[in-house]
């Protein structure tokens, strides 16, 4: 944070706030995203399936959010750089109405988000990283982290992290998000996935829904831009079983336009003077303030092996079972 705090403050000397963009945030360049920001806050989702007291009932039933992020293996990345991502990926998607669609209108809804999150008083419990180990990724043997060039035999590089944070606002309180990344994990995947709570009675007798779970909202980054919406519909027939479907809107096959990519987005962004997906200063520096914390926690120790091409160390799965939760498969 210091190291970064001395960057910003030379940018500040050198250069107007507004001349400033930054294109750190790979996922957030997705074109996908504005799509979620016009899902989560246009008219006509506002009324069925935004999160909102006056409007609608998600709020009442709401269980978690369940905030999965995948790096790709192949990308070289620091595990500090995505959890960043994370934070500030985070902010977007759960962030208030902003009282216009404009970039400081955003940005400033973002940032209270990220100066409301709060950390696990138990970081031993709920913040864990991790290191690949040999194993087998997309049917091809994968060297331990450890062994790949360049690296050292003792290094203590987390190549995994995984957290719990709340939300300390009247909408969040009390509302987990669980976030992890990684590298070498099975498949490349960015999504948040909303669960709820079940009804607290069913008038079904209990083998009528074994096979039901909870309901779902899955918005998914990347890849296959889209969203996926989980519930439980009965099974034709004469007897009355219920089961999880699933309604998936595909982002590519909606349209005939193709998608900008990523980078073609930002430069068009810089070009046209749109800062919309562009963190300020104060948000660099709170999205630390909460990265900071677990980097002090973590410094020193040895991360937690997993086997490459699995989801993570034991240590993860165990973190939600503290909760009574597990893992939503990608």
């Amino acid at each position: 944070m210091s190291g970064s705090a001395e960057i910003l403050a030379a940018f500040r000397e050198l250069s107007n706030a507004k001349q400033i963009d930054r294109a750190e945030l790979h996922a957030l360049l997705q074109d996908g995203i504005h799509a979620a920001l016009a899902k989560k806050h246009g008219p006509n989702v506002q009324a069925d399936i935004s999160i909102d007291e006056g409007k609608g009932e998600i709020r009442i039933v709401l269980l978690k959010t369940v905030v999965e992020k995948v790096e790709d293996p192949s990308r070289e990345i620091s595990l500090e750089e995505a959890r960043y991502e994370d934070a500030a990926f985070q902010a977007g998607d759960i962030m208030e109405e902003p009282v216009e669609f404009s970039p400081e209108a955003i940005r400033t809804e973002k940032i209270k988000v990220l100066r409301a999150i709060s950390l696990p008083n138990d970081k031993a419990a709920y913040a864990v990283r991790g290191q690949y180990d040999q194993g087998w990724l997309a049917g091809e043997r994968a060297v331990a982290y450890r062994a790949e060039d360049g690296i050292s035999g003792d290094s203590k590089t987390e190549t995994y992290a995984a957290v719990r944070l709340g939300i300390e606002t009247r909408r969040w309180a009390g509302v987990p998000f669980y976030m992890r990344t990684g590298k070498r994990l099975p498949r490349r995947v960015t999504e948040i996935g909303v669960l709820f709570k079940k009804a607290p009675h069913l008038p079904f007798s209990r083998t009528d829904t074994e096979e039901l779970g909870h309901n779902q909202l899955v918005i998914r980054v990347q890849p296959d831009e889209g969203v996926t919406l989980k519930f439980g519909s009965k099974v034709p027939g004469t007897s009355m079983e219920v089961r999880d479907v699933a309604m998936d809107f595909l982002y590519g096959e909606a349209f005939t336009e193709a998608s900008p990519e990523a980078y073609e987005r930002l430069i068009l962004d810089v070009l046209i003077g749109d800062a919309t997906l562009f963190p300020r200063n104060d948000e660099v520096e709170a999205s630390w303030r909460v990265i900071d914390p677990l980097e002090q926690f973590w410094d020193g120790q040895q991360p937690h092996l997993y086997r490459a091409g699995e989801w993570g160390p034991m240590e993860a799965d165990e973190m939600l079972a503290r909760d009574g939760r597990t893992w939503r498969r990608p």
